[in-house]
């Protein structure tokens, strides 16, 4: 299977705000989720920040899978 960045995010510079906020987090694109991994110690701020974005947010500690409620382009 391939995989191309077919998913939007519902704010635009969520990436970038994130990205320079948390340092160790990796960003995947998948099944119309955004997965996020991230360091156990940064989960409860990263859910905080990125609460105020999007719909919905589930997932285990380390990763943290974020429905942003956009279907496939």
């Amino acid at each position: 299977m391939r995989f191309k960045k077919r998913y939007l995010l519902i704010d635009g510079n969520l990436d970038k705000v994130i990205l320079e906020k948390y340092q160790k987090i990796k960003i995947f694109h998948h099944d119309g989720y955004v997965i996020i991994k991230c360091p156990l110690d940064q989960v409860k701020d990263l859910r905080r920040d990125i609460g105020k974005r999007v719909l919905r947010i589930s997932g285990s500690l380390k990763k943290i899978k974020i429905n942003l409620g956009i279907k496939r382009i």
